[in-house]
């Protein structure tokens, strides 16, 4: 099985070089798999709808991947996806991304914007995370 990262959705969405704002939905998706693409008016292009469960690049988090091994969590810890009572929440804010050597150009691109992103306050990471190792 492919490794796999947890990744906040919106956050995610954000850093995503497929999104955009300019367009009827508030948050729209160039990606040529976009779900429920229509033609932009204004750009002419094809533009679909940016949310967890018909993002062609990520795969939604569920209640299975709480015990998978081979998620990295990335910080986020097990009491912030499920409930008081121990139980999964199923809400759609945070997908998982592969992030090992299968990952498709696509993830790798996403991976490498998402965690820019994450880390855009780190000179550290910055300097020594070139784009290059992402392509």
């Amino acid at each position: 099985m492919a490794k796999r990262i947890l990744v906040d959705f919106d956050s995610m969405s954000y850093a995503c070089p497929y999104s955009t704002s300019s367009c009827e939905y508030n948050c729209g998706c160039y990606h040529p798999d976009a779900d429920e693409a229509k033609l932009d008016s204004e750009s002419g292009k094809l533009i679909g709808r940016c949310w967890n469960s018909g993002c062609p690049v990520v795969c939604v988090f569920d209640e299975e991947d709480l015990d998978n091994p081979d998620l990295d969590w990335d910080g986020t810890e097990r009491a912030d996806v499920c409930g008081v009572d121990g139980k999964f929440i199923d809400d759609d804010e945070y997908a998982t991304l592969c992030c090992d050597d299968t990952a498709s150009p696509d993830e790798k691109m996403l991976l490498y914007h998402y965690q820019r992103y994450m880390h855009r306050y780190d000179p550290e990471w910055l300097m020594t995370h070139k784009r290059e190792e992402f392509e």
